[in-house]
């Protein structure tokens, strides 16, 4: 099964493209680094407040890959505001 999410995130008190960069990499990296997941920023990488957050997992458990999903959502949350994601799960 893969699992397919993509958020789209405020940075609410970022002041520059550079701030927000630096978020994103410590975002991405602690999710690559905990679940060996695929992680890119999709869109919005000109705007300094939004951006767009794609991850992406492989398993064969889809339980594991929906509370993966979660804890990846808490870990995002910590650093940004989630305004909006969507979640697919394809088998």
């Amino acid at each position: 099964m893969t699992g397919i999410c993509t958020f789209k995130l405020r940075f609410a008190y970022v002041k520059s493209l550079k701030e927000k960069r630096r978020i994103l990499h410590k975002i991405m990296d602690k999710i690559k680094y905990r679940f060996n997941a695929s992680v890119a920023e999709v869109g919005a990488q000109d705007e300094w407040q939004f951006s767009f957050l794609t991850v992406a997992l492989v398993n064969n458990d889809g339980l594991y890959i929906e509370k993966a999903l979660e804890k990846i959502t808490s870990i995002i949350l910590e650093e940004s505001e989630i305004i909006e994601y969507n979640m697919q799960l394809v088998k």
